[in-house]
């Protein structure tokens, strides 16, 4: 917010935003559409910048996707919704068995409820990067539970097999962006930031050597995710957020998913 205060005339108490003009990447890839990979990776360095900015302040974001990123008319990308956001870099949930955030974009550790720090959001973000290029979700099923299961526990088809003509280090990117543990993924932002920004100049990206990638998910191994109805509503799944919570019953309640764990 740009501003805060009460009107002395009414007694209000107002938040005063920025005003913006543009599209969201949700409107941008409605219908599969895709975007080039050099527009693709432009956003996602400048997100991966502000990204690392948020979390050098102690801020979490916990809903990075598409109809959170808004571009705007010059070509820049913005970081919208903090309304999910959390203070402290390394911090817990909203408490025991309990997650907040987009199932389609959330990080493994988001669905099991695990302590989260900034290489959630690198995850979420990674997997925003993956539907751009290729124009379908990554952990995309039938319902609630098993795109939970999916994100914790299988890795996507490489968007080289779905889409042809991407830059070669793609799958790279995103495989790390997206790896399940936090430790296989970017430390931070800018170093993600700086393999994409290397690999739109042509550039082998910098922080690739070193790096070794995880084995393959097992799929089908277990997993530590809540037990979810398996008829939960899949409405607008990758523009709600979502909340668990081991007491309550499936229910839409101002403007968010809550169901059952």
């Amino acid at each position: 917010a740009h501003d805060v205060g009460r009107d002395p005339a009414t007694g209000l108490v107002y938040l005063a935003f920025e005003l913006l003009q543009g599209r969201t990447l949700a409107e941008m890839t409605a219908d599969g559409r895709r975007l080039p990979w050099t527009q693709a990776f432009e956003i996602g360095a400048s997100v991966a910048h502000a990204l690392h900015y948020a979390h050098g302040q102690g801020i979490v974001h916990r809903d990075i996707k598409p109809a959170n990123i808004m571009v705007l008319p010059t070509g820049e990308p913005k970081i919208m919704d903090f309304g999910l956001a959390k203070e402290g870099v390394s911090s817990d949930l909203t408490g025991a068995g309990q997650s907040v955030g987009t199932p389609l974009f959330m990080s493994p550790e988001q669905v099991q409820g695990r302590t989260l720090d900034g290489r959630s959001d690198l995850f979420s973000l990674g997997s925003v990067l993956y539907t751009l290029l290729t124009g379908t979700r990554a952990f995309a099923a039938e319902n609630v539970t098993r795109i939970m299961r999916r994100v914790a526990d299988d890795d996507p088809p490489a968007a080289s097999t779905i889409v042809r003509g991407l830059a070669a280090p793609t799958d790279y990117l995103l495989s790390r962006s997206m790896a399940k543990e936090p430790d296989h993924r970017y430390p931070d932002g800018r170093t993600m930031a700086e393999d994409l920004e290397d690999v739109l100049r042509g550039a082998p990206p910098r922080h690739r050597p070193g790096w070794t990638a995880p084995p393959p998910s097992a799929g089908g191994r277990p997993v530590a995710v809540p037990s979810l109805p398996h008829d939960a509503p899949l409405v607008d799944l990758d523009l709600q957020p979502v909340l668990e919570t081991p007491t309550r019953t499936t229910a839409r309640s101002s403007g968010r998913w809550l169901v059952a764990a």
